[in-house]
């Protein structure tokens, strides 16, 4: 089950970045841990602190205003 879900994962992230270019995909790496926290707590019952939440959505926030931010830029790879 886990190397499936490894290669499927990994599969999908390999196919968004030469879609769209490492530079527009890079900064979701950032989400990995937001969606470990959150399958702990759904999975494992693990009981999650105010700390683990806020800066939980401190990156979640963080992402989002980048993405705002940088709404007209568009980062591409150089090939072509």
């Amino acid at each position: 089950l886990v190397l499936c879900s490894s290669l499927l994962a990994y599969g999908i992230w390999y196919s968004l970045i030469h879609r769209h270019g490492v530079g527009s995909i890079a900064i979701f790496v950032l989400l990995q841990p937001f969606f470990t926290l959150l399958a702990s707590s759904w999975l494992l019952g693990e009981h999650l602190t105010l700390p683990q939440w806020i800066g939980a959505w401190v990156t979640v926030g963080a992402i989002f205003i980048y993405y705002r931010e940088c709404k007209g830029v568009v980062v591409r790879s150089d090939r072509s």
